[in-house]
């Protein structure tokens, strides 16, 4: 007993000292970038370094920095309070992290170390419910934290790249796990959905198994506040195995799924009743148009391949895993979900970017695959005495070489994205600072540049008066006319609301990050994009119809605005930097009565707003 007690001690302190490595391992970008760097400041989020960070992912984490437990709209005042239009959950689960670290980077530094950390020990337990083998689990929980595409190489007969892994300073792509909200942090929501669906299947104890089903319906049902899509997967999950254990008369565990299934339902009232109070504020077919939504009620034909590719997985599944058949079902299940993804159009009539079904959720199900594939084989040679030996020893390098790959994959990355990490205007930063110590939370700030707009939201507290539609849930005709009434009262000539919306501009801005020019993206993003299914994944190019860009000019030069006109919507601050007036060049807010600079340096200064002066 007591020899039992020390190796289950043995095993818990590697399995918490390799969590804590993979933790490391993760953050460490944060502290090799800031150590490479020297004197310049490390900026987390730049436009170079990436869009979808720049412009959604960082500046939702900036809101909850700056206190904003529920997130809705981060750009404007008028809609802060409104109901979430993105799952709210997710950037909740950094809050955290945030409050302890006290700082942006600091909490980030930690959020980067203890979800992967967290998400470690979580494909450890997966490993263990599956498998039963505390020392084969941790082969799970490495391949998963750090060759989480391994298997998307090995079953698309990518075998190249495949190789990669086995090799110890083979350089790959940086971590999945390092993709934010979608894997991290809502894998601290999935995994442990993953863990009680296992429990309640093979629990036998009538109690427990009942208290496993209702905590697998409680984090089922928070999955549609942190990614929808995840909850739509684990959803063709539970129809798998529900079908399996009516066909076999398992009625019990049926049973635990109807209360699993009821807690659910209940979670996820909330959800359909902020749908419900956002139709007052912006249709729901405009919010799915902007992003990115497929519409049609037909078979996704374009990717019959992976169809092809799935149904052979689990017909071989099936038969490998006929000695444990609770297991090879919920194997089958991860990967017949997939396809109920890539089709949930046929039951809404729409699929909003169906690539994510691939590129985020995909590697969930091939991993569970891949790695129970390994387990069947390590558990069929176990009595093949020196094969069994080799194979083992060919497990635990691949371990060791996973470790170093991931740290010299993740030294390179820093290395050779150093200078997209920074940004060297230091009277811009020091224009931003002022804001954030010397306004009121969510004060109002007025600038014609996108790019400031968006550094904004990004860098300080405050909110913006012309929003990215990314951002906001305000329609489409109050992002324009914003922008619009701004524009005329900055005497914004014709030529550049044309260059906001150039199609060739705005595909050169979008590879070279020039946000400047990406008028497209920022007032409709993916609006007036294609919308037939399949779009996203044959990755077409986005090219606003010609009427509608005639549209736009036509709108803007038949707008009057005078300065009264813009405290339509609340207006607190004008920046003015070096962007701006190359924007405005007739503008000087120098002679306008209605500005009082409070703040200049070198390149930038800001105006205070007085309405009562005009």
């Amino acid at each position: 007993m007591r020899q039992q007690t020390v190796k289950k001690n043995k095993i818990i302190l590697i399995l918490i000292f390799l969590a804590v490595i993979v933790g490391i391992i993760h953050t460490s970008k944060h502290l090799i970038i800031s150590y490479l760097l020297q004197d310049k400041q490390y900026a987390p989020f730049t436009k170079e370094s990436s869009q979808d960070d720049f412009n959604w992912y960082g500046a939702r984490m900036n809101r909850i920095f700056n206190g904003n437990l529920f997130i809705s709209d981060i750009a404007t005042f008028e809609y802060k309070d409104a109901p979430p239009f993105a799952p709210p959950l997710s950037p909740m689960l950094y809050s955290p992290m945030f409050y302890i670290g006290k700082t942006f980077l600091s909490g980030l530094i930690l959020i980067d170390f203890f979800y992967p950390f967290c998400f470690f020990i979580f494909f450890y337990i997966i490993g263990f419910l599956l498998t039963k083998q505390k020392w084969f689990s941790f082969f799970v929980a490495i391949s998963s934290t750090l060759a989480a595409k391994m298997a998307n190489f090995f079953f698309n007969f990518e075998f190249k790249n495949f190789a990669k892994y086995f090799l110890p300073f083979s350089h790959l792509e940086k971590s999945l796990l390092n993709q934010r909200e979608s894997t991290l942090p809502n894998y601290f929501i999935l995994l442990p959905t993953i863990i009680f669906i296992l429990l309640t299947i093979n629990t036998r104890n009538t109690k427990r198994g009942y208290i496993y089903g209702v905590l697998m319906g409680i984090f089922t049902g928070l999955l549609i506040y942190t990614y929808q899509i995840y909850a739509i997967y684990i959803g063709g999950v539970w129809i798998v195995l529900f079908i399996y254990f009516l066909i076999i008369k398992d009625y019990a565990t049926l049973k635990r799924f109807l209360y699993g299934g009821m807690i659910c339902f209940l979670i996820i009232i909330p959800y359909f009743v902020f749908q419900y109070q956002r139709e007052s504020i912006i249709s729901g077919q405009e919010l799915l148009e902007r992003f990115g939504g497929e519409f049609g009620r037909k078979i996704n034909f374009y990717v019959y391949r992976y169809y092809i590719l799935y149904i052979v997985l689990m017909v071989l599944t099936y038969i490998f895993g006929r000695k444990h058949r609770k297991e090879s079902v919920f194997v089958i299940g991860c990967l017949a979900s997939i396809i109920m993804g890539l089709n949930i159009q046929l039951l809404t009539g729409y699929n909003l970017q169906s690539d994510h079904w691939l590129s985020r959720v995909a590697p969930i199900g091939l991993n569970i695959t891949f790695f129970m594939w390994v387990y069947w084989l390590w558990n069929f040679l176990k009595k093949k005495g020196i094969i069994f030996k080799i194979f083992n020893i060919g497990l635990i390098l691949f371990c060791i070489f996973s470790f170093t790959r991931t740290i010299h994959a993740q030294y390179l990355f820093s290395k050779n994205t150093l200078q997209a990490f920074t940004i060297e205007d230091n009277n811009l930063l020091g224009a931003l600072d002022w804001l954030n110590k010397n306004t009121e939370k969510d004060t109002v700030i007025l600038t014609p540049s996108l790019e400031r707009n968006s550094l904004i939201v990004l860098m300080t507290h405050n909110r913006v008066y012309v929003p990215h539609a990314i951002n906001t849930l305000a329609p489409e005709k109050e992002i324009i006319d914003r922008a619009f009434k701004l524009f005329k009262v900055l005497n914004v000539k014709t030529q550049h609301i044309r260059n906001l919306i150039d199609v060739e501009k705005n595909q050169i801005a979008t590879n070279e990050a020039d946000i400047e020019n990406t008028g497209i993206y920022y007032f409709f993003y993916s609006r007036y994009m294609p919308h037939e299914l399949d779009t996203h994944l044959e990755n077409i190019p986005y090219i606003i119809p010609e009427r509608n860009q005639e549209d736009f000019i036509n709108l803007y030069e038949a707008t009057e605005a005078t300065a009264k006109d813009l405290f339509k919507y609340r207006a607190d601050y004008l920046f003015w930097g070096g962007v701006e007036k190359a924007i405005a060049k007739d503008f000087n807010p120098e002679n306008k009565s209605w500005l009082k600079k409070e703040y200049q340096n070198d390149t930038s200064a800001i105006y205070k707003i007085f309405p009562n002066e005009i």
